[in-house]
């Protein structure tokens, strides 16, 4: 992991969800959903934050990094 390596990531953060299908959609990507609003708020205020999330909410199409580029942002690996 140190790597950074986001195929490995969303592998294993991923997998258990691959049953249950439902279990993903409410918590992982609806909680991602209605997060955005929130980080945005946060990136555009003046003050500097810190937004920690779990793993599985930073891989996939519908994770939290992939949002954000989609609305515009950069997002960088550091």
């Amino acid at each position: 992991m140190r790597a950074g390596n986001e195929t490995v990531l969303k592998d294993l953060a991923l997998k258990e969800f691959a049953v249950s299908p439902k279990l993903y959609q409410t918590l992982i990507l609806d909680r991602n959903q209605k997060w955005i609003g929130k980080i945005e708020g946060y990136l555009k205020g003046p003050d500097r934050v810190l937004v920690l999330v779990g793993a599985a909410h930073l891989v996939g199409d519908g994770g939290v990094v992939a949002l954000l580029r989609k609305k515009g942002y950069t997002v960088e690996k550091l």
